[in-house]
């Protein structure tokens, strides 16, 4: 009888044990369906060069991202599907500010952004040709 007890413990314990260890696996590695879709691009300036280095941030409530572009200017980031707005900086170029993203399941949205060249000037700074300098 007392070894019948001790199986039954074991058998328990195991069963905890291994209820415990899937509950955690559950919470620690987010689920796939999170990130679903993603974005990808490449940055260039106005001589159409790739720019390397460019800090891509991509937001939307409650969430952000950011990725630096590579050698060849490219950049790619996989995204919970839903929609966004980016910005793109780099060190002697205007800030670039995108308009809406959306993201679906299982795509990969196409952006290829240019940027300005940034013309520093006295007293105002920084300002880019084609647009007003925002204050």
């Amino acid at each position: 009888m007392e070894l019948r007890n001790t199986i039954r413990r074991i058998t328990l314990l195991s069963a905890v044990n291994i209820a415990a260890l899937c509950i955690g696996s559950a919470y620690s590695f987010p689920p796939k369906a999170k990130r679903a879709g993603s974005v990808a691009g490449v940055v260039f300036d106005v001589n159409d060069a790739r720019v390397v280095g460019a800090a891509v941030t991509i937001k939307a409530r409650n969430f952000s991202e950011q990725v630096k572009t590579g050698e060849a200017g490219e950049f790619q980031a996989d995204l919970p599907v839903g929609e966004y707005y980016f910005t793109v900086a780099a060190n002697g170029f205007c800030r670039f500010e995108g308009e809406h993203l959306r993201v679906r399941a299982k795509t990969t949205e196409i952006v290829n952004i240019h940027l300005e060249v940034a013309v520093y000037d006295s007293p105002d700074g920084c300002k880019c040709s084609s647009r007003p300098r925002k204050k």
